[in-house]
């Protein structure tokens, strides 16, 4: 009985076609619940680090403003580590005039890789110190002007900001 079992397996080579496909078919199932969540948290690792990149940016003007009492804007000269610059996964910070204080405040802008932008704005001007966060997913506005800013105190889902360039709704966090 063993031999003829054996015999009958060696004319038996590879695999029948319908184990194949019952195989391609497992795999196409996986792949196509697996794609679609890669790609989603690849989408949140890039927001993540722009926000991170944000936050050092707005850690070394805040640290810098507070030994020189004005905000230098975005410069390699504050951080050679951070990627300044304009492009996919860059930082920015402005330097901007608030109530006729000149560089009372500062706007960084961080630029995900998946094309969300955030923002957080910081005035120092001793009548309206206001801290904000803002994040939107259609890219970054051109460069925040003094018209940006607001003095209002942020709350969750309020109207703080007055300007439309950046956008009405700024948060105490992300």
């Amino acid at each position: 009985m063993l031999k003829h079992i054996q015999e009958r397996r060696r004319d038996e080579e590879g695999f029948t076609l319908i184990e194949l496909m019952v195989v391609v078919l497992i795999m196409g199932i996986l792949m196509a619940i697996a794609i679609p969540t890669f790609l989603s948290t690849r989408g949140s690792a890039n927001d993540a680090s722009a926000k991170s990149n944000a936050t050092n940016a707005y850690t070394n003007e805040k640290s810098y403003y507070a030994s020189n009492q004005v905000f230098v804007g975005g410069s390699a000269a504050l951080d050679d580590t951070l990627p300044w610059g304009t492009a996919a996964g860059d930082v920015q910070a402005y330097s901007l005039t608030f109530n006729s204080v000149a560089n009372s405040a500062v706007i960084v802008e961080a630029f995900s890789k998946s094309s969300n932008c955030f923002y957080i704005e910081d005035i120092e001007e001793n009548s309206a110190a206001y801290i904000g966060y803002y994040s939107a997913n259609t890219g970054c506005a051109t460069a925040p002007t003094a018209s940006n800013l607001s003095a209002s105190t942020p709350e969750a889902g309020s109207s703080g900001v007055q300007s439309t360039a950046l956008g009405t709704t700024w948060y105490q966090s992300w």
